[in-house]
This record gives C-alpha cells, sequence and structure tokens, in this order.
C-alpha cells in the first residue's frame, strides 16, 4: 500500500512510499490516497450498456459466390433497441468476460454513453441523445458520461512483411499496440480482430482494443487525445467517431461461415498494469479544442513532471486537486506498484 506527502506548495513535491501502517493516522494522506485509487482504477466500477437489435444483424455478413469473390454486406443500424441490458463491470478482467460472452452474438453491441433517467427498459430505446426536453424518456434514451473505459478502433493498419495475421493474430494485435504512446505499453487489454480483417486485407490488420483507464474520462477529452496522437503519427491511426456517446461499439465478429480466424478473433492480454493513465500529446495549431476541454494548448505528454507544471492557478494552471491526483497515478503506473 502507498502512502502519499506533498511537500511544498508554490513548486509542490509529491512523495510516494510504502507506510500502510501510517496512512490512517493522516487524514490529508487518507484523502488523497481515495483519489489515487479512483485515479487507479482500482475497484472502480462502471455500467456498460448492451443493446440489442430485434432484427438486424450489428455486423458484417459475407457471401462467397460462384467465382470466388466475396460479397460484404455492412449492417444496416436500427434506430430503436431492445432490450437495453446495463452489465456492472469493476476491471478489465470483467470487461474481457463481458465482451467475449457477447462477441458470437450477431444482434449486440455497446456504447459509451449511459440511460438518461426514466427510460423503460421494458419498452424499446431509441439511439439518440437526449436534449432533456422529451416528453418520453425512451425517444432519446442516452446522455453523454466519463467512463473509465475506452474502444480503440484501428483500421486497416499496414503489417510489415514479417507478421501474417491470419498465422498470428495476436502478433498483428501487439504490432498496432506497440504504436500506442508509452502509457499503453505495459497496460492489460482486450483485444478483437474487426470487420473483414482476415478475410479480405490480409496484409492490414483492423482491431479493437479495449482498455480500463486510471480516471473516467469523457468521449470530448478522448477525442481530442485521438486527433493528437493521430497527428503526431502522421495518419489517421484511430477513428476519432467512436468518441460519442451514442456510437456504436461493434463487438460481434462477422457472419462468415469459412472465417480463417473462427476462434481466434478475439484475446485477452495481461501485463503488469490493469490501468492505463493517457497522458496529453502535443496538438497540432490546425486542431481546434473543444471549449470545454480542460487539455492546456502546451501539453507536451512527457508525463509526471509536465502534470505537475500544470499543477497552481498562475495563467494556464488547472488548479491543484486533478493534476495533483493525475500525477500521483502517471507515477505509480510508471514506477510499478
Amino acid at each position: 500500500m502507498y502512502a502519499v506527502y506533498v511537500q511544498g506548495s508554490a513548486d509542490p513535491i509529491v512523495f510516494i512510499s510504502d507506510c500502510s501502517g501510517k496512512l490512517k493516522q493522516r487524514a490529508c494522506c487518507c484523502k488523497i490516497w481515495n483519489n489515487v485509487k479512483r485515479s487507479l482504477g482500482i475497484n472502480m466500477k462502471s455500467s456498460v450498456y448492451v443493446l440489442t437489435s430485434a432484427s438486424m444483424p450489428l455486423c458484417k455478413s459475407i457471401d462467397k459466390h460462384e467465382n470466388g469473390d466475396l460479397g460484404v454486406k455492412k449492417p444496416q443500424l436500427p434506430t430503436w433497441y431492445s432490450p437495453v441490458m446495463e452489465v456492472v463491470i469493476s476491471g478489465i478482467e470483467d470487461f474481457s468476460r463481458l465482451l467475449t460472452s457477447i462477441e458470437n452474438d450477431y444482434y449486440k453491441a455497446i456504447v459509451r454513453g449511459a440511460l438518461v433517467d426514466g427510460v423503460d427498459l421494458n419498452r424499446p430505446v431509441r439511439r439518440r441523445l437526449s436534449r432533456n426536453n422529451e416528453d418520453d424518456a425512451n425517444e432519446a434514451g442516452f446522455i453523454g458520461t466519463k467512463q473509465p473505459w475506452v474502444m480503440l478502433d484501428i483500421d486497416k493498419l499496414p503489417l510489415p512483411d514479417s507478421i501474417d495475421l491470419i498465422q498470428s493474430p495476436r502478433e498483428a494485435v501487439d504490432y498496432a499496440a506497440s504504436l500506442l504512446p508509452d502509457e499503453f505499453s505495459n497496460v492489460t487489454c482486450h483485444w478483437q480482430i474487426s470487420g473483414t480483417a482476415g478475410i479480405e486485407n490480409i496484409g492490414t490488420v483492423s482491431a479493437h482494443l479495449f482498455y480500463y483507464l486510471t480516471e473516467p474520462l469523457s468521449d470530448e477529452y478522448l477525442k481530442v487525445w485521438a486527433k493528437r496522437l493521430n497527428a503526431n503519427i502522421g495518419f489517421r491511426f484511430i477513428d476519432t467517431a467512436l468518441f460519442n456517446p451514442v456510437q456504436l461499439h461493434f463487438t460481434a465478429n462477422p457472419m462468415y461461415e469459412e472465417d480463417p480466424l473462427a476462434g481466434r478473433r478475439s484475446g485477452f492480454i495481461e501485463k503488469a498494469n490493469d490501468c492505463v493513465l493517457i497522458n496529453d500529446i502535443e496538438i497540432p495549431p490546425s486542431i481546434q479544442r473543444p471549449r470545454d476541454s480542460r487539455l492546456p494548448e502546451n501539453a507536451k505528454g512527457k508525463g509526471f513532471k509536465t502534470i505537475l507544471a500544470e499543477m497552481g492557478d498562475h495563467e494556464g494552471g488547472l488548479g491543484f486537486n486533478e493534476p495533483l491526483t493525475r500525477a500521483i497515478a502517471s507515477y505509480v503506473v510508471r514506477a510499478g506498484s
């Protein structure tokens, strides 16, 4: 267990040490420690909403013609869903079990949004953002919310010649994950080869990478983060359209009887850390931040020291509580437990 000490105010120094016996005797440390636990995702529960389509499959369906050509049909997305099921998870292992349990159900998908108050789950729910003026909550059943989990959608990433997607899908996933920032390098994730990857475009990989985060983040925050990452890499590595409270996160395998990756489209990669801390990445001038974004213009993504530099009431400062919490989490994630 860790205790946390803060020395100084103008240029604070954060100390983290193993002294659980003293922790209960220091009220200030207990308060900070509670924030650290939340930031590290310890026992952080979240609701994942699983939407079910009554008649339209929520995945690609593939047919092979007589001449050997493939016919790929994209899903036609319905407006209404029933049932909508709330599943409470408390970490990446719970999340992985949920995803595995629904990957062969062609009529299910998930969203990052939350249900509005008053939704009747005994009736179909419309997948639309609420404006808080509907007479019937089911007409627009979702609102944006911060979530401690994220799905990163990587589409048609070219693979090195040395990696064969059919022979080693895990190696292809490892390559895709290696292009993510350092914060992801030692973090557990659930992965799924998506769409027609392995069926078409065998020289590329399309994958969904699911991570648990050190703190709940909004779709607006994640969209800015992903745009920064894409700009720094130089191509659209991560699909930012996914960061929308009602955007379907496709979780089902494709409908194809001759799938060469059947039974090997998903997996669980266990690493030292269960949660990832998404630090700030430098944002190019051409990308405009949302008005409610609290990310500083000059964030460099250097981790612990950069986050501490944001602490304070100076111009561009973000106050004390949030930067301090993020700095502590960044240090623990990098230093290990």
